[in-house]
């Protein structure tokens, strides 16, 4: 896209924003490029909120050249709020953790005394190098055949070698595929244990989905992530990345006691609806916004006239390396 093509862009944008009466504007780091890079030339009049939703290399260096603009900063987990503060060094009292809420329409019922298999399943995507979806057939080598029904839902790199990992438990597991997001809940709405295995998570939005719809949780113990959602023994389990026995000892917990499943099921969901609700995502950029207006720390915007879109927004060398590369390389540390 051609400068004055880019300029005409974010004038037409800021004007957009006068049309509304807009006070301020919550950019995403990770969003359109022409946007992000327009908080540099934004009027100053308007409050300005960054949004970091992703752990990248790519997210952080944006980040880091943006915040000079930012009035307060949002992190979706302490691990991407920790690796940020150590990096750029900011001032701690303009930034806040905010987790995204998630609606649906569903009713939602804790699930009962078990009286027959219990339903596990996996939601997310089917990639081994940060999903750890090959520790999925090594939990079931310790399962009882007779006790469970695996269901696997989404799409990835790895699903044909995942498939194949599996077919020793073929009569126990069923493969849905990538499936739209209703359809996702109405399938998790029906489970019982929801099995994580990542090696890495920055957030873990599909483990907070199926909590919210009364899915046990037994994930990984990965710091500043799901160990903010799960307690471990409470409303979940978790385990050591990689223990696929000790994953398989803590779902063995609810065949030995099936009445666990109903009182976990109703941890798990209080736990999220508690936390991670509108009502708490609203009260927080609420609380963002007086923490601006109290600080009134002015932010010096860049001329707009002397428009240029900075090089952080370049692609690095990463995008063009192939994906089964990257994969590969990955797979070095997570066999």
């Amino acid at each position: 896209m051609k400068n004055n093509e880019s300029v005409e862009l974010t004038k037409c944008f800021f004007k957009h924003l006068d049309s509304v009466s807009a006070e301020g504007v919550i950019f995403s780091v990770v969003s359109d490029s022409l946007i992000s890079n327009s908080i540099r030339f934004l009027p100053e009049k308007y409050k300005r909120i960054l949004i970091v939703l992703t752990e990248s290399y790519g997210s952080y260096k944006i980040f880091k050249e943006l915040y000079p603009y930012s009035n307060f900063n949002f992190f979706m987990s302490s691990r991407i709020q920790e690796a940020l503060n150590y990096r750029v060094g900011m001032n701690k009292s303009n930034q806040d953790i905010l987790t995204l809420p998630v609606i649906h329409n569903l009713k939602v019922l804790t699930r009962p005394i078990k009286k027959d298999n219990l339903k596990l399943i996996y939601y997310g995507r089917v990639r081994n190098s940060d999903k750890g979806v090959y520790i999925l057939p090594q939990i079931l080598k310790h399962l009882d055949k007779s006790k469970y029904q695996l269901t696997i839902v989404g799409d990835g790199p790895d699903l044909n070698a995942l498939k194949k990992k599996l077919r020793p438990y073929s009569d126990n597991v069923e493969f849905y595929g990538e499936v739209p997001r209703e359809v996702g809940f109405n399938i998790l709405s029906n489970h019982d244990l929801v099995l994580m295995p990542s090696y890495t998570e920055s957030y873990g939005f599909s483990l907070v989905e199926a909590m919210s719809l009364g899915c046990i949780p037994i994930a990984t113990d990965i710091a500043g992530s799901f160990d903010r959602f799960v307690i471990d023994g409470h409303n979940g389990y978790l385990f050591k990345i990689g223990s696929a026995k000790v994953a398989a000892k803590k779902i063995q917990l609810f065949f030995d006691n099936p009445k666990k499943v109903s009182v976990f099921s109703r941890r798990s969901l209080d736990h999220i609806n508690k936390y991670f609700s509108l009502k708490n995502v609203v009260n927080k950029i609420n609380s963002a916004l007086s923490e601006i207006e109290k600080n009134k720390c002015k932010i010096e915007s860049l001329d707009l006239n002397n428009w240029s879109m900075h090089e952080c927004f370049n692609p690095g060398i990463r995008s063009y390396i192939p994906n089964f590369i990257k994969r590969g390389f990955y797979r070095i540390f997570y066999k």
